[in-house]
């Protein structure tokens, strides 16, 4: 068989299998001939929004760690640099994802696990506390996920319960950088 044919095939095989098993560091591919290839099943649609703060004690652009926040979940099973990923809210203001604004000062996100992105002072981004929609936005300009919520009660969150995958609650404690509660 052609080594394009077998090429096409994997590459297949690749969509299909991809899609249902996000969760592997690796997927190995085998040819007839015995030669494998490895592909890396890092998905940035496995980056969820999962707790947002949008209505802080205080001041909403008061410096971090106060102020408003996002959290997003990182459901994958490698680490992903968010360098050039950015936070929207529905006006489309943004604040871009940097180590000055983030509650452990980098631009990588722990596999299965979590980035707190703070507004810390920027100027239009902002969460209306009597609702809007919040966006991340991937590198290359394309949103990955979406979350319209309604009121926010001071002092409480909007998180996803369990982690990631679950449904949102309004008037939850706030736990950023840790599993929702």
């Amino acid at each position: 068989m052609p080594k394009i044919k077998v090429f096409f095939l994997a590459f297949i095989a690749l969509l299909i299998l991809g899609v249902s098993q996000t969760s592997a560091d690796w997927l190995s591919i085998g040819t007839n001939s015995g030669n494998y290839f490895e592909v890396a099943s890092v998905w940035p649609g496995n980056l969820k929004i999962n707790e947002i703060m949008a209505n802080p004690l205080g001041a909403d652009s008061a410096p971090m760690p106060g102020g408003e926040w996002v959290e997003i979940y990182n459901m994958n099973a490698a680490d992903i640099d968010l360098t050039g990923y950015s936070i929207l809210d529905a006006d489309s203001h943004y604040i871009s994802i940097t180590t000055a604004n983030t509650l452990n000062a980098s631009t990588i996100i722990p596999a299965h696990g979590f980035m707190v992105v703070f507004r810390n002072g920027a100027g239009g981004f902002s969460l209306n506390n009597n609702g809007d929609t919040v966006r991340l936005r991937d590198n290359l300009g394309s949103d990955i996920d979406s979350f319209t919520y309604g009121i926010a009660t001071e002092g409480l969150s909007w998180s996803k319960l369990p982690d990631g995958i679950g449904i949102w609650q309004n008037d939850c404690p706030e736990t950023p950088g840790t599993p929702n509660q």
